[in-house]
């Protein structure tokens, strides 16, 4: 698990959300609104942050307020260093939706993988958390997907840093 989405303003990391934004890291978190006062208000979803050649780590945590309970936390960190990587299974580092009815969606976390052999891409995953939605609260933005770094000398398949909801998606 990353850094933990916010419940009652904002999220934690350096891409969490403000109030009811979703969360960034490889991608900018996703815009959260509420209609408080008869007028739609814009909450601002987190920054992106970090950039190869540095290392991938944690996601942020969303942005929530304090009606729409706790938001989504970001994703973990994964490193995997090997001679040779053969992915039969799922590696992820996925953000969180939130618990509450209306906060933002925790950032993609990341991955860092080197391998000297062959090394198989498919079912990779660092995406960003979805967002919530309340008829009566307006809804949080999702979670921007994280950071996938790779080093081997050849690869095959592809992997996945999207963003669920509204958030942007990550980087490989």
């Amino acid at each position: 698990m990353g850094y933990l989405g916010g419940n009652a303003g904002y999220g934690q990391g350096p891409g969490g959300g403000v109030n009811k934004g979703g969360a960034g890291y490889g991608g900018k978190g996703g815009t959260g609104r509420s209609k408080p006062y008869g007028s739609w208000v814009t909450h601002p979803g987190g920054p992106t942050y970090g950039a190869y050649p540095a290392e991938p780590t944690f996601g942020s945590g969303g942005g929530s307020n304090s009606v729409c309970g706790i938001a989504g936390n970001g994703g973990g960190a994964i490193k995997i260093f090997a001679d040779s990587i053969l992915n039969n299974g799922e590696i992820f580092a996925d953000g969180k939706a939130p618990t509450g009815s209306c906060p933002g969606g925790g950032s993609g976390g990341g991955i860092y993988l080197i391998s000297n052999n062959v090394f198989d891409l498919d079912n990779i995953y660092a995406r960003g958390g979805e967002n919530g939605v309340s008829t009566y609260k307006g809804y949080g933005g999702g979670g921007g997907g994280g950071r996938i770094t790779i080093s081997a000398p050849w690869i095959t398949g592809f992997p996945s840093v999207e963003s669920r909801g509204n958030g942007e998606t990550g980087t490989v």
